[in-house]
């Protein structure tokens, strides 16, 4: 143990993990600025020109998240039509439990 005079090394990161870094670093700042900027989203942006410009999304990614997202909401509108079924499945046994 201790310093051997001319014989030490550094580790560098290499070039993925710098690269991932600043893409990670990136992208916060990226959606610190949407964030800022929501309000004016309709009004002053269009949310096209907010993933392109903003969020330098391709076209490819933007139709990839935007299909991710109908997919979303088509499972969330199942889910919710599943739950009214239910409540009122309940509803109809308790009435007739109470005659």
């Amino acid at each position: 143990m201790g310093y051997n005079e001319g014989t030490y090394s550094v580790r560098l990161p290499c070039r993925w993990t710098l690269h991932r870094t600043e893409e990670c670093r990136n992208s916060t700042k990226s959606f610190g600025y949407v964030g800022q900027i929501e309000s004016y989203v309709g009004t002053y942006f269009s949310k096209e020109y907010v993933k392109k410009n903003i969020l330098r999304m391709t076209d490819d990614e933007i139709e990839e998240i935007d299909n991710q997202i109908k997919d979303e909401e088509v499972v969330i509108w199942v889910l919710q039509k599943m739950m009214v079924c239910s409540l009122i499945m309940i509803q109809k046994k308790e009435i007739n439990n109470g005659k």
